[in-house]
């Protein structure tokens, strides 16, 4: 399932090369593809063969096309493939070949109200196995005046009506369309105008898709004057077109870079980068974790696979594992469509290099500071308050712990075991009880689903090889002893848990999606701060003259206090 990204402003396009620059150098690593043929000693170069199942002689790096093509359920979520080497033309025994420039494109459009950052971006993929499209790069050359009204009304109807039609072909492009994902800040003129614009269009132009915004909340103490102003007419816009807002808030990240990954100096690039490293371990290639939590369900249909082939079964796994879509999270960690604002929490917040050489991370305390984390809304793993919990009752000064409308945990790491259920269950477990149950005459016994009649010696030693693991997250998770929390809104799909084995940067790595109170703090310093300037109409001509009545701003702000 592919998803169109889309870079808006300065914030958005350098998270976005960021985020496609981190993925493609995972995945190259991982499939062990060159990501440059220009490093190639010269013996490599044109002239060295290799003889693959069709027998024809190809260079290497029409190899390396090919090779996108294996592992394309990898990569054409977010880049084009190029094309594959089945349908290439070339001369048998051809020594002379040269060999093809064809990189990945990513599946991205990207804009901005002035020329610096794109070019400064479009210099960087030079040399690396990805490019961007360059029919799909908009640009102006005057910036937005750190103003929404002048992105909004100014810049968003030229810049749509120049893209719309290449954003449709990434579209069409996609083998199976998934969602759209807006990467944007709220403080700037370009992110928070043109953002609000293009999200209102894309709904209108695309009244079905999923559309997701991840929007960079900016320093409390203010990044630009009017800020608070521009988050407010973002977050207002964004609320009713868009699917789900995922909140990054730059205070913590800066927070994270400079307390945990001790960076003496905390820079927008360290931002950036851990914001796109996080971004790849939440949409790298996952599949649902059952447990017995009587709090977790996946939404997944139970699956019979009793009387299929062991090729069938890991053909139905890694289909189930594709098939997690945007839209599916979406639509458990917004049920409700008055609550789409995200927060996310993550760990271990620990430079690769502490983690190996001490190597002290483990799922129980791993999952044990992600809960609290989430409880007590804090952005690091340290000097949580641990007295806070559900168990006593709510007190806004001794025990004010969030309450949650929904959760989606993703876990990172080899060391996961798969639990031995539903489709998750090893084929020899499928296959033996039917034949007894046929051999005695009694189909019935077959559909018992929770005897241990349906396992065979195999299954009941993983039972017992389970029960001896101190560490394993879903036996922590189905003990409910970590995000055991307070619901506001009792419905079956309230926390979901999603794993892989593949995990970037970390061995192992959890990540919580969650849809809470936790923002409502924040929305409200901002709701105050704009009062108190709109009381004396401070700065409020510079949006008036590009379009916005005070009318539609009191409005506006009517509408925020009461989504909160």
């Amino acid at each position: 399932m592919s998803i169109v990204v889309i870079q808006i402003g300065q914030c958005g396009n350098q998270i976005g090369f960021n985020f496609f620059n981190t993925l493609s150098s995972y995945l190259d690593k991982k499939y062990n593809i060159s990501r440059n043929t220009d490093n190639l000693s010269s013996s490599n170069k044109c002239t060295e063969k290799v003889e693959p199942n069709n027998k024809e002689n190809v260079t290497l790096t029409d190899v390396k096309v090919h090779s996108y093509t294996k592992h394309k359920e990898y990569y054409q979520r977010f880049f084009n493939i190029p094309q594959d080497i089945n349908k290439k033309k070339l001369m048998k025994n051809d020594l002379k070949t040269k060999p093809s420039t064809e990189k990945l494109k990513a599946r991205a459009i990207l804009i901005d109200s002035e020329v610096k950052v794109i070019k400064n971006i479009i210099r960087q993929t030079k040399g690396r196995s990805w490019q961007y499209n360059e029919n799909n790069i908009y640009h102006e050359q005057i910036g937005a005046a750190n103003n929404w009204s002048f992105g909004y009304y100014i810049h968003g109807p030229k810049a749509y009506e120049a893209i719309k039609d290449r954003i449709k072909v990434e579209v069409e492009n996609c083998t199976n369309f998934d969602s759209f994902l807006i990467i944007q800040s709220l403080a700037g003129g370009t992110g928070s105008g043109l953002g609000s614009y293009f999200t209102e269009m894309l709904r209108k132009d695309y009244p079905y898709s999923t559309i997701v915004n991840l929007a960079v909340w900016p320093y409390q103490t203010g990044e630009v004057v009017v800020q608070n102003y521009n988050i407010i007419l973002s977050i207002a816009h964004l609320y009713k077109y868009s699917d789900a807002i995922l909140l990054i808030f730059n205070n913590e990240f800066h927070t994270i870079c400079s307390s945990r990954l001790n960076y003496k100096i905390v820079s927008f690039q360290h931002i950036n980068t851990l914001i796109a490293d996080t971004m790849v371990n939440l949409f790298l290639n996952k599949k649902p974790l059952q447990t017995s939590t009587p709090f977790t369900t996946n939404n997944i249909p139970r699956l019979k696979t009793r009387n299929l082939s062991i090729f069938q079964y890991q053909h139905l796994q890694q289909k189930i594992e594709q098939n997690v879509t945007m839209q599916h999270l979406i639509q458990q960690l917004c049920p409700l469509p008055q609550y789409k604002l995200l927060s996310l929490k993550f760990v271990p917040q620990t430079s690769t290099g502490m983690v190996e050489q001490f190597n002290f991370t483990n799922w129980n305390g791993l999952l044990r500071s992600l809960s609290q984390m989430a409880l007590t809304d804090k952005s690091i793993d340290e000097k949580l308050n641990w007295t806070i919990n559900i168990k006593k009752p709510y007190n806004e000064l001794t025990n004010p712990y969030q309450w949650f409308i929904s959760n989606v945990l993703i876990l990172r790491g080899k060391s996961i075991s798969s639990p031995v259920e539903d489709h998750s269950r090893p084929i020899s477990s499928s296959i033996i009880p039917l034949e007894n149950s046929k051999r005695n005459g009694n189909i019935s016994d077959y559909y018992k689903e929770d005897s241990f009649s349906n396992y065979d010696v195999n299954d009941l030693k993983l039972y017992k090889y389970r029960d001896k693991k101190k560490d394993d997250p879903v036996e922590l998770i189905s003990s409910q002893l970590y995000f055991n929390y307070n619901y506001t809104i009792s419905f079956p799909n309230k926390f979901n848990t999603y794993f892989s084995h593949d995990s970037y940067k970390y061995s192992q790595s959890a990540y919580l999606i969650s849809n809470s109170t936790a923002i409502i703090p924040k929305l409200e310093e901002v709701i105050e701060k704009v009062s108190r300037m709109y009381s004396t109409k401070a700065y409020i001509y510079q949006y008036n003259k590009y379009g916005l009545s005070n009318e539609h701003f009191e409005k506006i702000m009517l509408n925020i206090e009461q989504s909160k």
